[in-house]
């Protein structure tokens, strides 16, 4: 694997690890607001902006993912080894 795609790699994995922490964070979130316990406005507006912020980052690191799976799938020095790794990974190529 050439090592300019293993630097692409690395990014597309750090992109995709930010994305699953920020899906443990939403959940989490979206477990409280399902519960309903909560009687303080300001609590719920502090939820409501964290579960706003974790919406908006996951859409952006979202949006990298595929504009990287872009830029290598134009690319004219594709890997085989890469292109599995895509797959497995982010389940497209």
């Amino acid at each position: 694997m050439g090592k300019r795609w293993f630097q692409h790699y690395k990014r597309l994995a750090n992109l995709k690890g930010k994305l699953e922490m920020i899906a443990c964070v939403r959940k989490h979130v979206e477990e409280m607001f399902s519960q309903k316990t909560y009687t303080a406005e300001e609590t719920m507006m502090a939820l409501n902006g964290v579960l706003n912020l974790c919406m908006r980052k996951e859409a952006e690191v979202n949006e990298s993912i595929k504009n990287e799976i872009r830029k290598y799938n134009q690319s004219n020095s594709r890997d085989p080894e890469l292109d599995k790794l895509f797959k497995e990974i982010f389940g497209e190529n």
